[in-house]
């Protein structure tokens, strides 16, 4: 029988054992801080630093096939597309296969942006958890375009971020309402719970503070599994069934313990990011400047925003000053807002994402940069032949360095 356990995070510490398990001795984990204020170092980072090997894809345009995505899966064989009206399924190069998921409440449908997935590569299959779907996690097979039998939840609810890990282990996040609250939890494919790690993380929430327990975040990478959580400067690795400090971000002000769920001015969020490169970690942090309130209880925040660069070869860091896409020629800097970096899929390629009006800016402004192949710009000639406005988006697939 194959054995796969439920990584259930909601908000944890660092060195947890974890319950209806064996103790064993807390594993050592190589520790990096990293001083967000005092940093003098800055970089001004490039899309050629990060990925080599680059192809450009046309995804096929058709009737049947008019997608408006910010978030894809490469793999070898297929191109999977989560676009606002569904799932799309296109071949390695680009040509439209099918629609296989429609968002809804029908058969075959899901709940639209409201779930979580993962693409499990090695036997291409697609698990979803839709948020109204608390009992079960629902199972895809790309390659028979049918939905298989689902996975009951050993604990109920929505979990949000999931992953299978090492072929063996569904990893999730654990509902803050659960009745037993694990920062992560394991169970098999059938179903039944193994083993948790507490979760021991808590919060304030309200005027009249009440006690529960943050949510948390999981991070995947090639045989990694990194845990984060919602109101903590600190990224765990999941060791030996331990959650061990990997990185920690050091402010001059430290967090009230336990930190009030409520922002206010001077509060920060750290954002680590969903899947992990091999040999970077980018790392957004947001401090509030200004909160205006709409209403009693809903409002808008103004943010000053910096970026991190973590080399993990080096283990040294860097603000990132601007990122360039010498590509496309274009610039972003913290300064102008958000920077929408490549995305990193957990198989070590990367991706950008290019509109065709933008694909044609690049081919007018004729740019001649010599760290892209000869063969990369007879792609762009190519794809970028009669190409309509609105057509789908075509993708600048590469390899993501292994040192940097």
């Amino acid at each position: 029988m194959r054995i796969s356990l439920l990584i259930i995070i909601t908000l944890c510490s660092a060195f947890f054992i974890g319950c209806k398990h064996p103790i064993t001795k807390v594993p050592t984990v190589k520790f990096f801080h990293i001083n967000v204020d005092s940093s003098q170092d800055f970089i001004d980072l490039k899309l050629s630093d990060l990925a080599d090997s680059f192809r450009l894809v046309r995804l096929e345009t058709s009737d049947r096939a008019i997608i408006n995505a910010n978030d894809y899966y490469v793999s070898e064989k297929y191109i999977i597309a989560f676009s606002q009206d569904g799932i799309y399924k296109f071949s390695s190069d680009g040509k439209f296969i099918k629609k296989i998921i429609s968002w809804g409440r029908g058969p075959d449908e899901i709940s639209g942006f409201l779930f979580g997935h993962f693409y499990d590569e090695k036997n291409d299959l697609l698990y979803i958890d839709d948020v109204n779907l608390n009992k079960k996690l629902l199972v895809y097979d790309l390659n028979l375009e049918i939905f298989l039998s689902p996975i009951k939840k050993a604990i109920e609810g929505s979990w949000g971020s999931f992953a299978i890990y090492n072929d063996s282990l569904i990893i999730g996040k654990s509902p803050s309402y659960s009745a037993e609250p694990y920062a992560l939890f394991f169970q098999t494919f059938d179903g039944k719970f193994v083993y948790g790690i507490p979760n021991v993380k808590k919060r304030l929430l309200g005027q009249n503070p009440e006690e529960t327990f943050q949510s948390t975040n999981i991070s995947i990478g090639k045989n990694i599994c990194r845990v984060s959580f919602e109101l903590d400067d600190t990224l765990f690795t999941l060791k030996n069934n331990h959650l061990v400090p990997y990185i920690s971000l050091d402010f001059n002000n430290p967090r009230e313990k336990p930190p009030n769920a409520v922002i206010k001015k001077g509060d920060r969020e750290i954002s680590f990011p969903k899947i992990e490169a091999s040999s970077f970690l980018i790392i957004g942090v947001s401090i509030i400047d200004e909160i205006i309130w709409e209403t009693p209880t809903a409002g808008r925040s103004k943010k000053t925003r910096k970026y991190l660069f973590f080399n993990k070869s080096t283990g040294k860091y860097s603000n990132i000053r601007t990122y360039v896409d010498n590509f496309s020629g274009v610039i972003q800097s913290p300064n102008d807002g958000s920077i929408k970096f490549p995305l990193v899929i957990k198989n070590g390629k990367l991706v950008v994402i290019y509109q065709p009006q933008m694909v044609k800016q690049i081919v007018y402004k004729g740019l001649d940069n010599t760290i892209f192949s000869t063969a990369l710009n007879e792609e762009l000639l190519k794809v970028s032949q009669n190409l309509q406005e609105t057509d789908n988006p075509i993708l600048l697939i590469g390899k993501i360095k292994e040192k940097i």
